[in-house]
């Protein structure tokens, strides 16, 4: 099998909308010499932040981290389940609905916020705090519109219609994608969660998926938890680093 030559990969949305140069370092850049030269190219070429996905077992150095203002900001884990034609949501206390396609409410942005309290770019305390509520914003926003997802669900009480819950669900390729999910603090530990999950499992039968995947952080241990229970099991592991080679 060839090996794919490493590179410096420049990202036009990040870059636009996080208004600084942004990069991702593909192919076989597994050693520290390869990224540490991909990462003075980056320094001298001004890009302030560099995304690496590398293997699980991947364990930089702390000079390399240190040269250049990196850390692993996440364990990415994605799951998978198969769909069957029988997916049907378990009667919850709160109703589940879909939201009509058109401007999340301020309610569902705060939502959408909160469903990124543990992605990477919120435990990065490099990363301004702005500019990921914007990102997860933005997130919420386009699925509501159905620009990036085919279903917004929402969880509310049946005498208030202020969302308590969300989930997003994308299909492609006979595939259902879960995007956001979160739950309203103040609802937490009343099953809305698995409720939410057991609706997009009914909305991707609906639509003739076989399968449904998600991704999330290894290290967040509530979702692992939750996601297995509703029949999900690990598929792939990756480690996630961000580089802020403009600090040094």
């Amino acid at each position: 099998m060839s090996e794919t030559f490493p590179q410096l990969v420049p990202l036009a949305w990040d870059s636009e909308h996080f208004h600084f140069p942004v990069a991702r370092i593909e192919g076989n850049a597994n050693s520290p010499e390869s990224l540490s030269r991909l990462l003075t190219a980056a320094r001298t070429s001004g890009v302030r932040l560099v995304y690496w996905n590398g293997p699980s077992e991947a364990n930089l150095p702390d000079e390399l981290l240190g040269r250049f203002s990196g850390a692993l900001v996440d364990r990415k884990v994605t799951l998978t389940r198969p769909i069957g034609s029988g997916e049907l949501p378990p009667s919850a206390s709160h109703a589940i609905r879909s939201w009509p396609k058109g401007s999340a409410s301020d309610s569902l942005v705060r939502l959408a916020i909160a469903s990124g309290e543990r992605s990477r770019f919120r435990v990065d305390p490099l990363f301004p705090t702005a500019i990921f509520e914007s990102m997860y914003e933005q997130w919420i926003q386009r699925s509501a519109r159905g620009e990036i997802a085919d279903a917004v669900l929402v969880a509310v009480e049946p005498n208030d219609q202020q969302p308590l819950g969300l989930i997003t669900v994308a299909v492609k390729e006979g595939v259902g994608h879960i995007g956001l999910l979160a739950v309203d603090g103040k609802a937490r530990g009343c099953g809305l969660g698995t409720a939410l999950l057991a609706a997009s499992h009914a909305f991707m039968a609906a639509r003739g998926c076989t399968g449904a995947s998600v991704v999330t952080q290894g290290d967040n241990e509530p979702a692992l938890r939750l996601y297995g229970r509703a029949g999900y099991h690990r598929c792939t592991l990756t480690n996630v680093y961000h580089f802020w080679p403009m600090n040094n």
